[in-house]
This record gives C-alpha cells, sequence and structure tokens, in this order.
C-alpha cells in the first residue's frame, strides 16, 4: 500500500498538528493567516464504503468561524464521493480541490 509523507506543523491556533499532504500543511498555514479558530478535524463520521461495509470517514480540518468541515483533494475517486454523499447534512462539507488553492494563491 502506498503511503505519503506526514507533515508536521506547529499553529498557533491549533497547536501541533500533522498533516497528510503538502497542500493540507499550506491549507493549515493559510488558516493560519486568516487568523480563523481551526483543528485538524477529530470526528469521524460513519458511511457505507463501496464494499456496502461500514467504515468512517474524517475530513482533514474543522473552521469554527466557518463551522465548516474542510476536505482537501489533489482528485476524486470513487470512493470519495461515495463518502461526500453520505456525509451528514446537518454538518457543512466543503473540498477544496487545486483549482481552489490557486485561486487564492496558496499554490501555484
Amino acid at each position: 500500500m502506498w503511503t505519503c509523507p506526514k507533515y508536521e506543523y506547529y499553529s498557533s491556533r491549533a497547536g501541533h498538528i500533522k498533516v497528510d499532504r503538502k497542500w493540507e500543511l499550506i491549507f493549515a498555514e493559510y488558516l493560519d493567516e486568516l487568523g480563523v479558530r481551526w483543528e485538524r478535524n477529530k470526528p469521524r463520521f460513519p458511511y457505507i464504503n463501496l464494499k456496502n461495509r461500514e467504515s468512517t470517514y474524517c475530513p482533514v480540518f474543522f473552521v469554527y468561524d466557518w463551522n465548516e468541515h474542510i476536505e482537501i483533494k489533489g482528485y476524486k475517486t470513487e470512493l470519495d464521493e461515495c463518502k461526500w454523499r453520505q456525509f451528514p447534512v446537518e454538518e457543512k462539507l466543503s473540498v477544496w480541490h487545486k483549482k481552489d488553492l490557486k485561486r487564492i494563491n496558496i499554490i501555484k
């Protein structure tokens, strides 16, 4: 199984965190620059996966000031779409793709 490098980051807002990808690190820095209250997301949300089994999903960030869960994605898969379709309607989830990160000038 392929694994990606973990990045450690100290945020004056969220404390010590680890993220899975460079774009997640860049986004954490962006949230700190904005001065919003956020954290590395902790709650896991249940869903039924592509093999019809119970599983859980944890978006990358929760931004308190926006009352929103944030997922950072380079590309989406069928499994991602499965998770997002089943995300609780009472919770707000935003998925930020490469084009969104480019639009706010945090990646090239």
